[in-house]
């Protein structure tokens, strides 16, 4: 059993177990409106196709309102550090509650646009950042003034590099002068990963 799937296994049965601890919350339960900030850090696993890769780092802040259980909206803005790129993430964020109890799981949503740039040891000429999207569940327990939270979520984002590898040279008999043209590589990326990531939020 992959580590992925023994980290969601792991958090579903903590889950099951802290809900039925948490409904004895439920019968007086009101949400709080209003402003919530969270800071949340983690690693993020590649896909299998890239070998040999280690974990990355992932971070985001977010701001959100709290209208009511099932709908708390916001921006979000973050770091995220590829095998050849790294990211700064801003977006729109969702995020809903399942139960009525101050401690409980949790599902979000977020989408927006990434700014990328390239790591020192890659010869891409230039790099842009693309569309970003993420979706998630995890589980929130509330202690006194502040909320700490694990989760994981599946991201998804997409970049495009250009690069110039070869410079094809010619001779001109005719104009005694010398040519030649680029040859131009652009690729369009899509960055699959899984999160793993701890919050806190007040």
């Amino acid at each position: 059993m992959n580590r992925p799937l023994r980290f969601f296994l792991f958090l579903f049965n903590l889950s099951v177990i802290n809900c039925a601890l948490a409904q004895q919350d439920t019968v007086n339960y009101q949400i709080k409106k209003g402003f919530a900030f969270e800071v949340n850090a983690g690693i993020m696993a590649h896909s299998p196709e890239v070998e040999n890769a280690k974990f990355g780092i992932t971070t985001n802040h977010l701001a959100y309102y709290k209208f009511n259980r099932f709908l708390q909206v916001g921006l979000g803005v973050g770091f995220d550090d590829y095998v050849f790129f790294q990211a700064m993430p801003v977006s729109i964020y969702y995020r809903g509650e399942i139960l009525k109890a101050d401690s409980g799981p949790f599902y979000y949503l977020s989408g927006g646009y990434a700014h990328m740039w390239d790591r020192k040891n890659n010869d891409n000429d230039e790099i842009e950042g693309g569309r970003m999207y993420n979706i998630g569940a995890g589980y929130s327990w509330k202690l006194d003034k502040i909320s700490i939270s694990l989760s994981m979520a599946y991201k998804r984002q997409q970049a495009t590099t250009t690069r110039t590898p070869y410079n094809y040279n010619s001779f001109d008999i005719a104009m005694s002068s010398y040519g030649g043209f680029n040859y131009v590589e652009k690729t369009k990326w899509t960055l699959n990963r899984t999160e793993f990531k701890i919050g806190i939020s007040f």
